[in-house]
């Protein structure tokens, strides 16, 4: 079943690319044309000439990341170990996308955004199909950010100057919108002529209502469309001038979304949403690199609470012992290295 998906997925994405990049090749021939910056000029130059002439090296690359990217979650699936991180940095590390972790979560954001219900009720069958309760987007394996990673990966390919790169994404971002959107229209209603139904949503647990009492996301009710748009908007908005670890930006864009949009309920200018807010400025602070004496003895006194506070946000939306466990041991890795500081030279 997600062997089909799979390759419905990289066989309609992939016919969908060559008139995409030929598109936003006409468009920076077009910005190079009229461009006084002769630097500029002739990074636009190179791109459209890549993207003319390196279209099947991107479609390969592609191709290449997202089933490796979709065989992998779904290996994850089968023996019930999500959230681990360590396979997809190194993904990451292998297609040089780490330079591009921004980017990629803010188009992983707008697909899921704009796929909406049709995504969400697709995210429903997959966990059927593999007899879970609830599955977010993240853990799908044909989700929005498999799709985001192996378009990322594609650009790449075309080894791209910073400012033709930048200047492409716009086009990339609202090209991709529409086929992606398709495709998980085209997928829904294979899964739904296989009898496959969506699985019904999971409710927190009790004790996650009181564990939530100290922190943020503590509404009961199921979020609606627009909670969640205005969740992932303020998401995406933070990790468009942050740059965190890849992991922390998935944390956010996957779940602490999920605990904004159960305050949205109460008002944007309310206490708790306010909260849910700062929990993801201070969890943003806190993996900053480079940080001085100072900022480090503050992260030490700061740190148990936003821990504490981070917890029963997850307890909020009820996020499973696994997929709490990766996070945690992931914040303690980016912690740790940040607390000890540089490695002291041995004396001689």
């Amino acid at each position: 079943m997600v062997t089909q998906c799979r390759e419905a997925a990289r066989t309609r994405l992939s016919a969908k690319l060559p008139p995409l990049l030929a598109s936003i090749a006409d468009h920076l021939q077009k910005e190079s044309q009229s461009s006084r910056d002769r630097e500029e000029r002739d990074q636009y130059a190179h791109a459209v000439h890549r993207l003319r002439d390196g279209s099947a090296g991107f479609i390969e690359a592609f191709q290449k990341e997202l089933v490796a990217r979709i065989d992998a979650t779904t290996q994850s699936l089968q023996s019930g170990r999500l959230g681990n991180g360590g396979d997809e940095d190194l993904s990451m590390l292998k297609t040089n996308l780490l330079e591009n972790q921004v980017a990629v979560n803010k188009l992983a954001v707008q697909l899921k955004q704009a796929a909406g219900a049709e995504l969400a009720q697709f995210s429903g069958r997959i966990a059927t199909a593999f007899s879970r309760e609830s599955l977010d987007d993240g853990d799908n394996p044909v989700g929005p950010m498999a799709i985001a990673f192996a378009v990322y990966a594609g650009v790449d390919a075309l080894d791209l100057k910073s400012r033709a790169a930048r200047a492409m994404r716009p086009d990339l971002e609202k090209q991709l919108v529409a086929p992606v959107c398709e495709l998980y229209r085209v997928m829904n209603g294979a899964l739904e002529r296989a009898g496959i139904s969506p699985a019904a949503p999971r409710s927190a647990p009790a004790q996650a209502a009181s564990a939530a009492e100290s922190g943020p996301g503590t509404q009961d009710a199921q979020p609606s469309p627009a909670a969640q748009a205005a969740a992932i908007q303020t998401v995406n908005a933070m990790l468009g001038v942050a740059v965190v670890p890849p992991p922390v930006a998935m944390f956010l864009t996957e779940t602490w979304a999920r605990v904004l949009a159960r305050t949205h309920a109460s008002g944007t200018s309310s206490e708790p949403w306010r909260d849910a807010v700062d929990v993801m400025n201070e969890l943003i602070a806190s993996v900053k690199p480079g940080i001085d004496p100072a900022e480090r003895a503050r992260l030490k006194s700061v740190l148990p609470g936003l821990l504490k506070k981070l917890q029963a946000g997850m307890d909020a939306v009820a996020l499973d012992a696994a997929q709490r466990k990766a996070v945690l041991d992931m914040l303690m890795v980016h912690h740790r290295e940040i607390l000890l500081g540089p490695a002291r030279p041995i004396a001689a």
